[in-house]
């Protein structure tokens, strides 16, 4: 039933173009070049089995090889940030037994200085036993928002990993 779900909610998000969030041309005042980024980093990922790229709104939504959703999505200009949500259907045990295998992994396909982060500082996270599993915080001078979260919903166990440098 899960895996159903999950097809049908694939096939939702890869229908849907959200035109309420387009992003605006390069503006003068921006730091970050918006028009760099695409989709070489879900093409080029070794995880994902299909994938498609909404390049007006720099988003991503892909079907992973062992079925599980993700979407990523990227944005530049003062700051230069990326959200990535992983939902999969796993059962506690083994989000438990997995859940830093699994962060590092979805964050393979993020920027290497990013991920290095991630890798560094995974140690440091512990389960709980609340909704939200996870919460670390990996923020500092140059990462004013880098947060690691794992929390359970109705249809499975969402990975999310969130962050914006200068």
């Amino acid at each position: 039933m899960k895996k159903y779900c999950l097809v049908i909610l694939a096939v939702i998000l890869f229908s849907c173009k959200g035109k309420a969030q387009e992003v605006k041309d390069v503006n003068d005042d921006c730091v970050f070049d918006s028009s760099k980024i695409n989709d070489s980093f879900l093409k080029n990922s070794s995880l994902i089995e299909a994938y498609k790229w909404n390049n007006d709104i720099k988003q991503g939504s892909a079907i992973l090889k062992d079925g599980s959703v993700l979407i990523v999505k990227k944005w530049a200009c003062v700051h230069y940030g990326l959200s990535l949500d992983l939902l999969v259907t796993d059962d506690y045990e083994k989000v438990e037994k997995d859940w830093k295998q699994r962060v590092l992994s979805i964050s393979s396909i993020i920027d290497k200085e990013a991920f290095s982060r991630i890798e560094k500082n995974i140690d440091k996270g512990k389960l709980s036993e609340n909704k939200t599993l996870l919460d670390l915080n990996l923020s500092d001078g140059n990462y004013p928002e880098f947060y690691i979260n794992i929390e359970e919903t109705p249809n499975g166990y969402l990975y999310s990993v969130f962050y914006y440098k200068n």
